[in-house]
């Protein structure tokens, strides 16, 4: 068996989920590996994660206009590599014109902005060394080519929400730039923006148009994983407090993953029974007591089969 991902692009959200419904039967935990034209890496929240009976993951780092393929490193329990599932490639593309601003490590920290036409247009390499005389002769020392300084990475806002999701990223250490082919810089361009410079053109009249002519240093990519994810084990915490009412829930951690519960979900009655706690999808019926100890059609309720004391909506 392949065990080869399901891949689902979300253009909107910029970014790509990775799914893999089955995995082989001795997996205990997963490294998912992303590989693009100009290199691999792997997708954060998936290294040697817990991966019994499937996994998934979203790669908030998707390079733009560029096929990106996905596959899935294998290891039991003991740590015994048991080798890669097939790979799924996807591509996202999205208009020239936008770029894309987020925190890495904060993925709901993220805004679709429009390039300036000079963006990335201008940058630097510089290679740090020496020139020495040796007699009659001078010769030179120098490291490699470092990384690209001084990145034209000039945008603009058009509303205060724009302006205001863009200062919040640009908090961030490093921040990760994306756009699309042409552009001759990194599809994944993580950057050192140490001078964040702004020029409002119309918000003194009531607009929202501001221009924000930045440069950046680009930084390798950080090793950290995601500060704070989008759901956080938190989340399923305030809903399910034991991991018995977890596993109830729940009959694979894949579920788990795809289906998480929302706290802020109002709750729902049904059958005469109120959703407790709200957004977890489980009913208790209250005060309500059995009219005979076979049916409970009056309150709409049914027994389940083989747990005379255990109440389900009846259908």
């Amino acid at each position: 068996m392949s065990y080869a991902p399901v891949l689902t692009p979300d253009v909107d959200d910029t970014s790509v989920g990775v799914r893999f419904s089955t995995v082989d039967p001795k997996t205990q935990t997963m490294t998912v590996v992303a590989i693009t034209e100009e290199g691999s890496y792997p997708v954060r929240q998936a290294d040697r994660a817990y991966a019994v009976g499937g996994f998934q993951v979203v790669d908030h780092e998707a390079p733009l206009g560029v096929v990106v393929t996905y596959r899935g490193q294998m290891f039991s329990a003991d740590g015994a590599d048991l080798g890669y599932t097939d790979s799924a490639s996807t591509q996202l593309d999205i208009d020239p014109s936008l770029v894309v601003f987020s925190d890495p490590l904060v993925p709901s920290n993220r805004v679709i902005l429009e390039a300036k036409g000079d963006f990335g247009t201008k940058r630097v390499r510089r290679r740090p060394g020496n020139t020495f005389r040796v007699g009659s002769r001078t010769i030179g020392l120098f490291a490699p080519l470092g990384l690209l300084e001084a990145v034209g990475l000039a945008v603009q806002t058009w509303t205060a929400d724009e302006a205001a999701t863009l200062n919040a990223v640009l908090e961030a250490m490093p921040v990760l730039v994306r756009s699309m082919p042409p552009a001759r810089i990194p599809r994944q361009l993580y950057v050192a923006i140490d001078q964040p410079e702004v020029e409002d053109i119309d918000v003194q009249y009531g607009g929202g148009w501001s221009i924000y002519p930045l440069q950046g240093a680009e930084v390798s990519r950080s090793v950290t994983d995601i500060v704070v994810p989008i759901v956080t084990w938190q989340t399923y915490m305030d809903v399910y407090p034991t991991w018995a009412e977890f596993n109830a829930a729940y009959a694979t951690w894949l579920d788990a993953m795809e289906n998480p519960p929302d706290p802020d979900a109002p709750p729902i009655v049904r059958g005469g029974m109120t959703e407790t706690p709200a957004g977890s999808g489980r009913y208790t019926p209250g005060n309500l007591a059995p009219a005979s100890s076979t049916a409970y059609s009056t309150n709409g309720l049914a027994p389940v089969s083989g747990r005379p004391t255990a109440y389900q909506v009846a259908t």
